[in-house]
């Protein structure tokens, strides 16, 4: 079972621990902000189980290392799966209707940008939903009150800018959508 990672990359923030991604459980969801962030988390996760990003400091079974896998890959989801331990990123935030427990879920997100020196640094971070004040409770009142809440944005990440399919991300190889779409409305 992989446990924890400890993200090393100069991408991700190291203030707060939110390059910090544990206690991982079986059924961990992370909610990502874009599909770049959500494809290159799923690929630094794999290669740092699989041996091949050394630079990062993990914790999981030996019989784990070398068995991540990518079990399932499409437009809104991927799923990794390292022995029957299932980490799913998503974009779409219903996806927390899949969780056991509130620490199963975790956010992924970034500020800043490199192109503008004024402006902050370029950073990712992640962090789970439990850091919240107060998140307990909106878990106890049910999965409708945290869907809402993170959709409403209360925990960041979620902004409903992944439905941009003309967005940056068209170019990518790993984004996987069949055909663009072009919505136009008239009065």
């Amino acid at each position: 079972m992989l446990r924890a990672i400890e993200f090393t990359d100069k991408r991700f923030k190291k203030e707060e621990d939110y390059n910090l991604f544990s206690p991982i459980s079986n059924n961990c969801i992370i909610l990502c902000n874009n599909y770049k962030l959500m494809d290159s988390l799923a690929k630094e996760i794999l290669d740092t189980v699989n041996g091949n990003a050394e630079y990062n400091v993990y914790d999981c079974d030996d019989k784990d290392i070398g068995n991540a896998k990518m079990w399932l890959s499409f437009g809104l989801q991927r799923v990794i799966d390292i022995n029957g331990q299932r980490i799913t990123l998503s974009l779409e935030p219903a996806i927390i209707y899949k969780a056991n427990d509130i620490e199963d879920i975790w956010l992924f997100c970034y500020s800043g940008t490199d192109e503008i020196e004024t402006l902050p640094p370029y950073q990712e971070y992640i962090y789970p939903v439990c850091i919240f004040k107060g998140s307990r409770k909106v878990w106890e009142d049910g999965k409708d009150e945290v869907y809402k809440m993170i959709c409403n944005g209360r925990y960041g990440t979620y902004d409903g800018k992944w439905i941009d399919l003309h967005g940056d991300h068209w170019e990518d190889e790993t984004h996987n959508c069949i055909s663009k779409v072009n919505m136009q409305l008239n009065d």
